[in-house]
């Protein structure tokens, strides 16, 4: 009971259980709190993982980074990765893995491996699609480096608003 008390002083019951209901008679216009996304809690509570952009890239399995065809979307994906902030490189894993969050050893020590598929039918105006039991991210075969950055942007960016990820698009 303590703990809690002490973790509500952080973060307030208000937050966390979203809009206030209004009582009969309120003010239609009264301001209420914003709900506090899974994955925000998470990094308010744990803090912003500084994710080693070399290291997700060495230990990232799938078509994408074994596949000869796909060396131009390689290289552009590790050039996005890298031009990222660490909030969004956060993203992108808890986009992926459910976690924003890695082991003690890094994307080494992650199970399933990370990996990334390039889906080759899937057209290029579709955002890349996550299977987080997995560890997998799925994309299509963008055209540009700019193209790639703008969907996985679009996508993280989606998957953390209001209720902590799970959308239909």
């Amino acid at each position: 009971a303590i703990l809690v008390e002490g973790f509500y002083d952080l973060v307030p019951k208000r937050v966390l259980r979203g809009p206030k209901e209004r009582k009969e008679g309120g003010s239609s216009n009264a301001m209420s709190p914003a709900k506090v996304t899974a994955l925000e809690l998470e990094l308010m509570v744990a803090g912003l993982p500084d994710i080693d952009v070399n290291d997700m890239i060495e230990h990232t399995n799938g078509n994408l980074m074994t596949d000869p065809q796909f060396s131009d979307l390689r290289t552009w994906f590790e050039s996005v990765l890298h031009g990222l902030d660490v909030e969004q490189r956060a993203k992108v894993l808890s986009y992926a893995s459910g976690s924003g969050r890695l082991p003690a050893a890094g994307f080494r020590d992650l199970q399933p491996r990370f990996n990334v598929q390039v889906n080759v039918g899937e057209p290029p105006e579709n955002l890349p699609t996550a299977h987080t039991c997995a560890n997998q991210l799925c994309m299509p075969r963008y055209t540009s480096r700019e193209e790639l950055h703008a969907k996985l942007i679009q996508a993280i960016n989606l998957a953390t608003e209001a209720d902590g990820g799970f959308h239909f698009l």
